[in-house]
């Protein structure tokens, strides 16, 4: 036969057609992916930063919101608040891509659980499980995550769209694997295993779920892109991650929605339209390229476009019973593989999306620092590092203990380790008061000047104070007292005067004075910043630059080294400017991790000193814009016991907010004063905050209320100080107890009798 005529009749090897979905889906997710990754640093400006005014290249001032190419710095505008559009596409991507690969991974763990078993078994209770299956695919996936989030709402945070995304959603690709375990079940391969001696248990790990490994794969892509569709319906109306219910201030049955770090959901509904439009396009691109690598995978992993293994192909050439066994570990191997793939998606992203809300983002947990002398509260701030954090869990009852009248307000209280507290009198003259553990005066000490509050008058006298002085304790239990006029008075702990120091420039006290860990004392009089040794004498004077009458505190850094009054930082030993903050309203405080922290309007910057200078790195930033706090004035931070970031914001003529914040500033915590005059006094180990006052918005200020709060937001009690009125004077948190000090010159101690 001639070879030529033989060789065209040999049919040629058909080429097989190139997968179009398959590789112009994984286009699409190898994009999305990478911007998922790198986004953040892409990003060209601030997410949550604000743009108030531009001025274009021909002298025109313009405000926001900016449409794309309006504004060269703005590709694509921005919203209403003046945010780069670009740079909160580029931030969102990540949340949003790994929400729905958490959702996705979890729905096909839990699919594959139920439908292999109901389709496998034909017991009573995979037929319960198929009854199941059908039921949970008779409801609406976007009811259920809507239900769960109306349930948990604040409390889950982001936990719950995983959990109202996941809670039926499981359903599609319990079913599908139902059938195509059923199918593989009828299968001759099935029967000779049977027929082998092989058991229920070991034919599904090693011939039933190999085959349906391809079909995992498909299911996996197509329920991201059924995530992502879901949670961007979610967005539409209104629930988002990373969002947070604020109460209103108008109404006790109305709440504000405010959005917080950028998520492409929310900026559906929450940015103005062309961020709508540029978020959709995303999500749009982001669900065709996970289908179209869904269709490809199916049509790429077809039986007819499948291969063997290549030790099944080893095997079948070489015919030896190793390489057999070695082929059927490969599928095992296999298996476990993709259920560890599975396991690992869901776990380390809902982990991921866990730690960007949770709380204790500022380098694992504190603890309460020390206050010298052991004391159990040592100034009006607990400590003399300002931190108002005790480690010790305050009362979780909303019993009056025990309560002692003075004749006129009372300044304090601070509290010595033998559980005594002592509290400074106003009046003329002015006195201390030691209150013993079960309520009785223990002693009282006459002083040798007129102290007076007048907390509403305009033009105060010599002898009068406008706010609060609480005294300080030094290590050794001497109590520290300031006068009207800035002047020192040294008290034993039996209630003798040791010791007065008179302020060459008398004037009148800024705040309370404080004690260090060696003794020296620290206060700050509107005549300047003073320093004195443990037995009263000067050691360094310097006057004021500028400060805030916004609640006004001393602090020190924890090693003692640094005395921090407002913007200002001061070297312990001199008295020199070591730092200062360029806005006049921000304010240098010292965290229970021993860190330095500026604390700013939207969060709080870590100063980390060294021999040369400081070095400054962002902390904790929160929106300030979506969580109204540009209204309010940031009078207090820090970080609690248990390594939590708190931001306070008092006013005279709004509500308190407080907010817990945490390290990604996605979904803090907020807590609102519920009226004008209730401000809050302390933290506790339990991160537990309590708030006392008055309603200030009546004409008549009347009883005082105290509240505790739970670190969560709820709310734990309320105290009524009956006989109290006006406002606290101060407050500590000794274990299971407060203590407050009011205007009407009450003490109550709060707790468990």
């Amino acid at each position: 036969m001639n070879p030529a005529v033989a060789s065209r009749t040999l049919p040629k090897p058909r080429r097989r057609p190139i997968l179009w979905s398959l590789w112009l889906g994984a286009l699409l997710v190898g994009l999305t992916l990478g911007f998922a990754w790198l986004g953040p640093q892409l990003a060209p400006r601030d997410p949550l930063a604000d743009t108030f005014i531009v001025r274009t290249g021909t002298g025109e001032f313009l405000r926001p919101p900016f449409t794309p190419g309006e504004v060269a710095d703005f590709p694509l505008g921005t919203d209403e608040l003046g945010r780069d559009t670009l740079s909160r596409l580029l931030w969102g991507v990540r949340p949003t891509l790994t929400l729905a690969l958490s959702v996705a991974a979890l729905r096909l763990l839990i699919g594959l659980l139920i439908g292999l078993y109901s389709g496998w078994s034909t017991s009573w209770v995979a037929r319960m499980a198929a009854t199941l299956t059908n039921g949970a695919l008779s409801v609406p996936v976007l009811f259920v995550a809507l239900l769960v989030l109306a349930l948990t709402g604040q409390r889950l945070g982001v936990t719950a769209f995983i959990l109202g995304l996941s809670l039926t959603g499981w359903a599609e690709s319990a079913r599908a694997l139902r059938e195509q375990t059923r199918l593989i079940r009828s299968e001759r391969f099935i029967e000779a295993a049977a027929a082998l001696g092989a058991g229920g248990p070991q034919t599904v790990l090693r011939h039933v779920a190999p085959h349906l490994l391809p079909v995992i794969w498909v299911l996996l892509s197509l329920e991201v892109g059924s995530a992502l569709l879901t949670s961007a319906g979610l967005g539409v109306l209104g629930y988002f991650p990373y969002a947070v219910w604020l109460q209103s201030n108008t109404s006790d049955f109305a709440a504000i929605r405010a959005s917080g770090f950028p998520e492409l959901s929310q900026m559906l509904v929450a940015d103005g339209p062309w961020a709508a439009a540029f978020s959709g396009a995303v999500i749009l691109s982001m669900v065709l390229g996970f289908n179209l690598l869904g269709d490809g995978l199916r049509l790429a992993l077809a039986p007819e476009r499948r291969r063997t293994g290549w030790l099944e192909r080893v095997a079948g050439q070489a015919g030896d019973r190793i390489f057999l066994a070695l082929a059927e570990w490969e599928r095992l191997a296999t298996t476990a593989a993709v259920a560890l793939a599975l396991t690992s998606i869901a776990g380390f992203g809902g982990w991921w999306l866990w730690s960007q809300v949770q709380v204790g983002g500022l380098g694992g947990r504190a603890a309460a620092v020390p206050i010298p002398g052991d004391h159990l509260w040592a100034s009006g701030r607990r400590d003399p590092y300002g931190t108002r954090a005790s480690a010790a869990p305050g009362p979780l009852e909303a019993q009056i203990a025990w309560a002692y009248t003075a004749e006129s307000p009372l300044f304090g209280p601070v509290v010595r380790a033998d559980g005594t507290a002592l509290v400074v009198q106003t009046g003329k003259p002015a006195s201390v008061i030691a209150v013993s553990p079960d309520g009785q005066e223990a002693w009282r000490l006459v002083l040798p000047f007129d102290l007076v509050l007048a907390a509403d008058s305009y033009q105060l006298r010599s002898n009068e104070v406008a706010a609060p002085v609480p005294p300080a304790l030094a290590p050794d239990g001497d109590l520290v007292v300031i006068d009207a006029k800035s002047n020192i008075y040294l008290i034993s702990p039996e209630g003798t005067l040791k010791n007065t120091w008179q302020n060459p420039g008398p004037a009148r006290p800024v705040t309370a004075p404080i004690v260090s860990a060696e003794g020296t004392i620290y206060g700050v009089g509107e005549s300047g910043l003073f320093a004195l040794d443990p037995g009263g004498q000067l050691v360094w004077m310097t006057p004021l630059s500028s400060y805030s009458f916004n609640e006004p505190a001393l602090r020190l850094s924890l090693d003692g080294t640094k005395l921090l009054f407002q913007n200002f930082v001061y070297t312990t030993s001199t008295g020199r400017i070591l730092a200062r903050s360029n806005d006049t309203f921000d304010m240098f405080v010292t965290g229970s991790d021993g860190k330095v922290y500026q604390r700013t309007k939207d969060g709080l910057l870590d100063w980390q000193f060294n021999e040369t200078g400081a070095t400054i790195v962002p902390a904790i930033r929160v929106d300030a814009q979506s969580l109204g706090l540009l209204v309010r004035s940031g009078t207090d931070a820090g970080v609690s016991s248990t390594g939590r970031p708190w931001l306070y914001y008092g006013s005279d003529f709004n509500t308190s907010r407080f907010v817990w914040a945490d390290a990604g500033g996605t979904a803090p915590v907020i807590i609102d004063g519920p009226s004008v005059g209730i401000k809050l006094l302390a933290i506790d180990g339990r991160d537990n905050s309590f708030w006392c006052g008055g309603d200030h918005t009546r004409s008549a200020r009347g009883e005082i209320n105290c509240l505790a709060f739970a670190g969560d937001g709820r709310l734990l009690w309320r105290a009524p100080l009956t006989g109290a009125s006006g406002a606290p004077m101060g407050a500590a948190v000794i274990p299971d107890r407060l203590l407050v000090a009011t205007s009407s010159g009450h003490l109550f101690a709060i707790g468990a009798p």
